[in-house]
């Protein structure tokens, strides 16, 4: 597989576009108070990015002046072509969906985001760069439709998760939120293609892909999601060689980034290897699934 330079704060050109759309379902925009602004270079485009100082997510881990990228980034900018069809389930504060908008400049982004607190960033991110081609949702993606308890964690909004059942006591601020599933979503749009789909869900990600069954069987995208071995243990009490195993059964390939070699490595060749660069890596990872071999250089 190709070896991909994933340094964190690359230099990226700067490009330009037009206008944008969203809407929200059964929910309410927050505002936020003493907002910063970054600009910030990803996938060969600058971005003015709008988010909370009081966010280590935003203070720390987003660099003013420098470049971003990550896995999913990096999975569309070499898979993805100008007319891409990309949906970003947990879209954070947008820098996955400008990334994304950029990168299938002549197709569309469709992007899922929960949390008013983000949402309201996503919002003006979205807006402040004048992306026209993404519509971006306020409603979480999960097996069912219905009304699920979500914890923003606000000194780490990046973090803000679906609280699962019997998981202990929420640590961050408890909201109702409502959920509905892709399959829902890609009919209700009429979708004809679609080529990625990024899930980062923070350990809500097998639900995420049980409602997007009929999507995956029906499209065969390209699919980047999370795996947080940590997260899985202790919050969900699920086994990760067990989710591997249920992976396994919905994708006939499923890849992991190694970082020493800056390449992609197939799972099912290395799973020991891979669980324990996790346990060494900080137990979060991103998994490529995949219908079709990925092409190599």
């Amino acid at each position: 597989m190709r070896a991909w330079g994933l340094a964190r704060h690359e230099a990226c050109p700067i490009a330009c576009t037009p206008q944008v759309r969203w809407r929200m379902q059964e929910g309410h925009c927050s505002t936020i108070s003493g907002m910063n602004t970054k600009r910030v270079g990803i996938a060969g485009r600058e971005f003015v990015v709008h988010g909370d100082p009081g966010d280590r997510y935003f203070r720390d881990g987003i660099r003013d002046g420098r470049g971003h990228v990550d896995i999913p980034i990096a999975v569309a900018q070499r898979f993805c072509d100008s007319g891409a069809t990309i949906v970003d389930v947990g879209a954070n504060i947008g820098l996955s969906t400008l990334a994304f908008a950029h990168i299938a400049r002549n197709g569309q982004v469709l992007a899922f985001e929960p949390s008013p607190r983000n949402f309201a960033l996503l919002s003006r991110n979205v807006a402040a760069n004048e992306v026209r081609n993404v519509e971006i949702v306020q409603v979480a993606l999960s097996d069912r439709e219905g009304l699920l308890t979500m914890v923003e964690e606000v000194e780490f909004m990046a973090g803000s998760h679906v609280e699962a059942a019997g998981s202990g006591p929420a640590t961050g601020h408890c909201i109702e939120i409502p959920a509905t599933t892709l399959d829902r979503e890609q009919r209700k749009r009429g979708l004809r293609r679609l080529d990625l789909l990024k899930i980062d869900v923070e350990g809500h990600e097998r639900q995420v892909i049980d409602g997007a069954r009929e999507t995956l069987d029906r499209f065969h995208p390209i699919c980047v999601f999370e795996f947080n071995s940590y997260f899985m243990v202790y919050k969900l009490g699920v086994s990760p060689r067990r989710f591997l195993d249920e992976m396994f059964g919905i994708f006939p390939l499923l890849y992991y980034f190694d970082s020493r070699s800056g390449r992609l490595q197939d799972l099912r060749k290395r799973e020991d290897v891979f669980l324990q660069h996790n346990r060494e890596g900080g137990f979060v990872d991103d998994l490529v699934g995949a219908f079709h071999e990925l092409p190599g250089d």
